[in-house]
């Protein structure tokens, strides 16, 4: 939508519709994305396929995006390609090495 604003046209988000100049751009309709009417994405129990390809899925605890692990939860601390972002200290969340909450 920032895009389409910056090229001088007017969009707007209405329900789960984008509509950019009057016209119905992208929509969402039960877990499935369409563009311009074609289907785009959606979402097949943990797995996520883009234009008909599986791009992302869940196994146990942990997300693979195109086949590469990506994040993983290991007890109380969820690491991103490899590194630890988030952990739980007794009642204490902290987010890359600050507390949060």
């Amino acid at each position: 939508m920032k895009e389409a604003m910056r090229l001088g046209k007017r969009a707007y988000l209405a329900y789960d519709t984008i509509h950019i100049d009057g016209t119905q751009w992208a929509y969402l309709a039960y877990g499935i994305l369409y563009i311009y009417g074609t289907q785009r994405a959606y979402l097949a129990y943990d797995d996520l396929y883009i234009d008909g390809t599986q791009r992302a899925y869940l196994a146990y605890d942990t997300l693979y995006i195109d086949g590469t692990q990506r994040a993983y939860l290991a007890y109380d601390n969820l690491y991103i390609d490899g590194t630890q972002r988030a952990y739980l200290a007794y009642d204490n969340l902290y987010i890359d090495g600050t507390q949060r909450a």
